[in-house]
C-alpha cells in the first residue's frame, strides 16, 4: 500500500462513525460562520466609497429631529460646500408593512448634481421635475414590484400622518451594479403642502469640492450650529449609513466573536479525533517504523490525516453556504430586506474561512503528528505482542 492508500485507508475505513461526526461538525460550524461572515461582509461592502464627497447633516439630538430648511442657506455658505440637498424620510408603508424599501423626499431637480451616480433618462426626469406629485423609483424597486411609468403608489405614512398619492415619472439605475436601487424619492414640497408647510427637513446631503474637504467643512458646519436651538452632527456618508446597521449591535464584533468560539470548538473537536486515532494506532505506527518509515514521513502521514479532516469538513459547510446565494438574494427581495440583497460569498470570505479550515488542521494535527514521529518502536510493539 502506498503512502495516499495509507491515508485514505486511515480516513475512511477506520472508526468511520466517529470520522462522520467529526467531519460533519465542522461542517456545521463552517456553514454558520459562511453565512454570518458573508452577512456582514454583505451590509458593509454596500456602503461603498461615493463617486463624489458627500458628508450628512443631521440634528445632534436625534435622527428623529428635523432641522429647519433655513439652516441649507447657512451650510451652503461655508468654504469648500458645492451643493447642499434636502433629504426627508418618510417611512410609510406600501401596500403592506413587509414591503419595506428607502422612501425619501427632496428636490427633484437637484438629485443628479448630488447623485452622478444615477443614470435617468433625460425625459424622465423632465416628467418628475414638472410634477409635483410625481417620484423616481430605483430599477431594483421597479421589477419587484413590476412598477413601470405612470403607474400609481400610495404611501401611507407612519412617520408623517399624511398619505402620498404619486405617480412614477422616472426610473434610475445605478452605474455601480453593486448598489441597492429599492428606493423612491418624491418632492418633498409636496409633503411641505400635506403638512402645512412646517418648513423643516430631516437631513441635508452636503456635496464637497474635494475629499480634502470633509474633516474641515464637517468642524465648520457643526461648529456654526454650536450652542443654538438646532445644533448639528455632520459626518461622512459611510459613517451616516453605518448607523442603522448598528441598530442591530455591533455585527462585525460578534462575527469576529462567533468566528473565535467556532475555531476554537472545531480544533478541540479536530485535535481529540487526531489524538485518539493515534493512540489506538501505537503498534501500527510501530511497526511502520520497523518496516523503515522515517519520523518525517509518519509526521507527514498523521499531519495530512488531520488537515484532509479539516479540509473536508469546511468543504461540507461552505458549498451549502455558495449554493444558498441565489435562494437568499431572493428572499430578500421578497421580504424587503434590502441590506441582503446584495449577498454574496466574497472573496474575503472565501479566503476567511480556508485559512480558518487549514489552520484548524495543522494545529490540531501537529502535536499528535510529532508524538507519533518522536514514537519509540520497543513501547510501540508492546501494542502489538
Amino acid at each position: 500500500m502506498n503512502l495516499n492508500g495509507l491515508i485514505f485507508s486511515n480516513l475512511v475505513r477506520r472508526k468511520r462513525i466517529r470520522t462522520t461526526f467529526t467531519i460533519a461538525s465542522i461542517a456545521a460550524s463552517m456553514f454558520g460562520l459562511t453565512m454570518l461572515l458573508a452577512v456582514v461582509n454583505s451590509i458593509e461592502s454596500g456602503f461603498r466609497k461615493a463617486i463624489v464627497p458627500r458628508v450628512i447633516v443631521h440634528s445632534a439630538t436625534s435622527l428623529a429631529v428635523n432641522l429647519p430648511y433655513s439652516s441649507r442657506e447657512k451650510i451652503a455658505q461655508v468654504p469648500g460646500v458645492e451643493a447642499v440637498l434636502p433629504w426627508s424620510w418618510f417611512g410609510g408603508v406600501y401596500k403592506d408593512k413587509k414591503n419595506f424599501f428607502a422612501r425619501f423626499g427632496t428636490n427633484p431637480a437637484e438629485v443628479l448634481d448630488m447623485y452622478p451616480e444615477y443614470a435617468v433618462p433625460d425625459d424622465q426626469m423632465k416628467s418628475w421635475v414638472a410634477d409635483r406629485t410625481g417620484c423616481m423609483i430605483g430599477d431594483q424597486l421597479a421589477s419587484k414590484f413590476n412598477l413601470k411609468l405612470g403607474d400609481k403608489m400610495v404611501i401611507q405614512g407612519d412617520i408623517y400622518p399624511v398619505q402620498l398619492d404619486l405617480t412614477v415619472r422616472a426610473i434610475m439605475r445605478s452605474r455601480n451594479r453593486t448598489d441597492n436601487t429599492s428606493v423612491l424619492l418624491f418632492n418633498r414640497d409636496y409633503l411641505e403642502e400635506l403638512m402645512g408647510r412646517p418648513n423643516t427637513a430631516g437631513s441635508f446631503w452636503v456635496k464637497l469640492k474635494s475629499d480634502q474637504d470633509v474633516t474641515p467643512v464637517s468642524r465648520a458646519i457643526d461648529a456654526g450650529f454650536y450652542n443654538s436651538d438646532h445644533e448639528t452632527k455632520t459626518e461622512t456618508e459611510r459613517a451616516f449609513q453605518l448607523q442603522f446597521v448598528s441598530m442591530l449591535g455591533n455585527i462585525r464584533a460578534m462575527a469576529i466573536f462567533v468566528g473565535i468560539l467556532a475555531t476554537i470548538s472545531i480544533l478541540l473537536i479536530v485535535g481529540n479525533t487526531m489524538a485518539m486515532s493515534v493512540r489506538e494506532r501505537t503498534g501500527e505506527i510501530a511497526v511502520l517504523k520497523t518496516l523503515g518509515f522515517e519520523p518525517g514521513k509518519i509526521l507527514t502521514i498523521v499531519l495530512t490525516e488531520s488537515v484532509l479532516l479539516s479540509v473536508i469538513g469546511g468543504a461540507l459547510g461552505f458549498l451549502p453556504a455558495l449554493a444558498l446565494t441565489a435562494p437568499i438574494k431572493a428572499f430578500a427581495a421578497s421580504a424587503g430586506l434590502a441590506f441582503l440583497e446584495g449577498y454574496r460569498l466574497a472573496g474575503s470570505v472565501t479566503a476567511i474561512i480556508a485559512g480558518i479550515v487549514l489552520f484548524v488542521g495543522f494545529a490540531s494535527g501537529m502535536i499528535p503528528a510529532f508524538n507519533s514521529s518522536r514514537l519509540n518502536v520497543v513501547a510501540g510493539l508492546r501494542k502489538v505482542v
